[in-house]
């Protein structure tokens, strides 16, 4: 048995500045990695039972909200109510796989961001990799995504679209656009887990960038509205994700290409500045 006078390790988190600080957070991710996936796992598995027992429609909850967004946007469209250009495959196809695609990037995106406040319970009590947490958002948007998908293949078969061997060349365009939306979270962690409302104005601009990004209907030829939505950063993975799917756009492989690149970049850096940073948000969350 273990002695009662005993101590446990006692974990001190100490402000860093400069490269010295840089240093050490990536020694401890580098050291840790092994950890973290565990670690992550297993939170995953948890959380998604948890989720599944509180809950009577169960796995249906993680992919109600893109069926239901896009009966939406197709029962508007067969009524007239709104005009959606030709997308050169079935709407209701089309309209779904945009659904799924989106949900994937901004569920990264705010699941990202609110990794720390989920975590605010345990954070100061129990040292584990804080990095676990950003694996454990694309676990479950991972498996959100999936499922989705899975839901997708009665649509195929319906409207006869047999996508060929270049149908999985959507899955790693469906994890870039998490991969982007994760980035952007995570960099946006410190200033999210201090202020509240910033996670709340990012809540309402997702909403307008819906209609600034081609999900419900097809990117434009020309004009502004073309050059708006090519602004948006997960334009390339919505349109490129279909077209290697069901076909009716032109893939932009390039544009996936360098997003995808700059946000493994991205995810680096905000897990970096996470490590960093830590001590003062831990500080700043136990005296609110």
């Amino acid at each position: 048995m273990t002695s009662s006078n005993a101590r446990l390790p006692v974990r001190e988190y100490t402000p860093q500045q400069g490269f010295a600080a840089v240093g050490n957070a990536v020694r401890q991710i580098i050291s840790e990695r092994s950890h973290s996936f565990a670690i992550a796992w297993r939170i995953f598995v948890r959380d998604t039972k948890a989720s599944v027992r509180l809950s009577y429609l169960g796995y249906l909850w993680l992919v109600f909200p893109v069926i239901a967004n896009s009966v939406v946007w197709v029962f508007l469209s067969s009524q007239g109510v709104v005009s959606i250009e030709n997308p050169g495959a079935p709407y209701p196809l089309f309209v779904y796989l945009g659904n799924l695609v989106w949900t994937a990037f901004t569920g990264s995106l705010l699941g990202g961001m609110g990794v720390l406040n989920e975590a605010r319970g345990t954070l100061s009590k129990v040292r584990f990799p804080q990095e676990s947490l950003g694996i454990v958002v694309l676990l479950k948007n991972l498996l959100t995504a999936v499922i989705a998908l899975l839901c997708a293949l009665p649509l195929l078969i319906w409207f006869s679209v047999s996508p060929g061997f270049s149908g999985l060349l959507f899955l790693p365009c469906l994890f870039g656009a998490m991969l982007l939306g994760l980035a952007i979270g995570l960099v946006c962690v410190p200033v999210a887990a201090l202020i509240p409302d910033f996670q709340r104005l990012t809540q309402l601009a997702i909403r307008f960038l819906f209609f600034v990004a081609p999900v419900v209907f097809p990117l434009p030829q020309t004009g502004f509205a073309r050059n708006l939505m090519l602004l948006n950063p997960a334009t390339p993975f919505l349109v490129t994700s279909r077209a290697v799917l069901i076909g009716g756009e032109s893939p932009q492989w390039f544009a996936v290409g360098i997003i995808t690149g700059l946000s493994v970049i991205g995810v680096i850096c905000g897990t970096v500045a996470l490590k960093i940073v830590l001590p003062v948000i831990i500080e700043r969350l136990e005296g609110t």
